[in-house]
């Protein structure tokens, strides 16, 4: 029988793929009015930014300078990609504070 590996990639990627659903669901069916609501999107919002920052430092400073070891230059695309998500996660944040 073959024995399953565990991927150490897949995990986080799928988890944080959730909580962005669940954020988008929570905010298109948002009812304005009932402060519960707001709140309840503001939290989840704040753990999805700090999970997504959380991420990409390991991503920056653990997994990619490993793979840019064993093959120079490919990671400068995922560099590029977190600091345009920086900028996102930083506006939406200030969005929330609102």
């Amino acid at each position: 029988m073959e024995k399953l590996r565990l991927n150490p990639y897949l995990l986080p990627h799928k988890g944080l793929r959730y909580l962005i659903g669940k954020v988008t669901l929570l905010a298109g069916n948002l009812d304005q009015p009932k402060e519960e609501d707001v709140k309840r999107l503001k939290l989840l919002s704040n753990e999805l930014f700090y999970l997504l920052e959380q991420h990409a430092i390991i991503e920056d400073f653990v997994i990619l300078p490993n793979l840019e070891n064993r093959c120079p230059g490919s990671t400068a695309e995922n560099h590029e990609e977190h600091e345009y998500l920086e900028a996102i996660i930083q506006q939406l944040e200030e969005k929330t504070l609102v």
